[in-house]
């Protein structure tokens, strides 16, 4: 059984990474960029399934997740990391507030959990275009 240190307002999950909908490519993808200063983010949904009442699997929405570090997820990976949920609100373009979470995290606070492969996490910076926003 695999432990892990779970701090005072910190928030662990396990799951598969759904990429965001991309109209264009008609394809879920997982958005990269990086900031100013070179810190690389990713930005996805965590899938969050469970049995309905008969034992059958439902797909609920995913939990949002902004991932900072240099180990590159794809969509359908199985990953399980904690962090913290912060608020994720804002005004859309009709003017409507929306209020939502968001899960940060950062690669290094990957770990392994039952029935998930830890993904490696990258010390250095890979050149690769993908991550150009």
């Amino acid at each position: 059984m695999n432990n892990v240190n779970v701090r005072l307002g910190e928030v662990a999950i396990s799951g598969n990474v759904q990429g965001l909908w991309n109209k264009d490519t008609k394809s879920f993808d997982v958005k990269r960029g990086q900031t100013k200063n070179e810190k690389r983010y990713q930005i996805f949904q965590i899938k969050v399934s469970d049995k309905d009442q008969d034992g059958n699997w439902t797909n609920g929405k995913g939990l949002d997740v902004m991932l900072w570090g240099n180990t590159k997820v794809e969509h359908g990976d199985a990953i399980a990391i904690k962090g913290r949920l912060k608020p994720n609100n804002y005004t859309n373009k009709e003017g409507k507030e929306i209020y939502g979470l968001q899960f940060v995290a950062f690669d290094t606070d990957m770990f392994e959990a039952n029935g998930y492969e830890k993904k490696e996490v990258k010390d250095e910076v890979e050149e690769d275009n993908s991550w150009d926003a």
